[in-house]
């Protein structure tokens, strides 16, 4: 594990060297600049190793919702569905469904 983040280190300075000097006139970055970036990018995004828990709370609401959707009556559905459209806008500008 430790290995790879070294490596993946070294392909990030790669890339950043090789286009963003050219592309926006920023300096070119070393090894430890570029392990720094690594760093901040796992404190804003997560992890490195991506997520390992196969669902956990997500699941769990997502399931506690479908079942209390699922006991709802068709004017009480439609209402949520109402609600939500009016909360988020339709995808893409669609507003059916």
């Amino acid at each position: 594990m430790l290995a790879m983040i070294f490596i993946i280190s070294a392909v990030v300075m790669f890339l950043w060297n090789a286009i963003i000097p050219d592309i926006t006139g920023w300096k070119a970055i070393n090894y430890w600049q570029s392990l720094g970036l690594l760093v901040l990018f796992k404190l804003l995004c997560g992890r490195f190793g991506g997520h390992k828990h196969h669902g956990g709370r997500n699941h769990f609401m997502m399931h506690k919702f479908r079942e209390k959707f699922a006991n709802t009556t068709p004017e009480e559905r439609e209402a949520l569905k109402e609600e939500w459209r009016n909360r988020c806008g339709g995808w893409h500008g669609r507003k059916d469904n």
